[in-house]
């Protein structure tokens, strides 16, 4: 699938954006905070047939749990008209306490959002489930982003 939409034809030039927003990290079971986490970082939305498809890349920090990373995802925009778009999410975490890369931990999630649009600004609340690829357990992690077209 990643590669058809590697080739899928463009309609116009990509949009540069500058994403911020924050997420909370539910480990489960049993459901216990496990961070808040603020993110910052910038996207390319690229107009295909029926869809906007949103690579971004992010740096993400959690002042409670003292760890941080890069995130990784695609989300597919489906308009439902000028204002709203209902939105599927990829996510790909990379998360570590301090510089010890040699005890990352890689989270792999999906899951619905939202997109709200006010002209070139827009908010998206979205609930995502991970699952720790090197880690055990599940999550669930709601979240909002707020990006601007530059």
């Amino acid at each position: 699938m990643l590669i058809a939409l590697a080739f899928a034809p463009v309609a116009h030039s990509a949009d540069f954006a500058l994403n911020a927003g924050a997420i909370e990290v539910v480990a489960l079971p049993p459901p216990q905070h496990a961070g808040l986490y603020l993110y910052a970082g910038g996207s390319l939305a690229f107009v295909v047939p029926h869809a906007v498809l949103i690579p971004s890349l992010a740096l993400e920090w959690s002042p409670d749990q003292l760890r941080g990373g890069l995130v990784l995802s695609l989300a597919v925009d489906f308009p439902l008209g000028d204002r709203l778009g209902v939105d599927l999410n990829l996510t790909l975490i990379h998360d570590q306490a301090g510089t010890d890369f040699a005890h990352a931990l890689f989270f792999l999630g999906a899951g619905p959002g939202l997109t709200i649009f006010f002209g070139k600004q827009a908010i998206s609340p979205y609930l995502s489930v991970f699952y720790g690829l090197n880690a055990p357990g599940w999550s669930l992690v709601p979240g909002i982003n707020f990006s601007s077209v530059l």
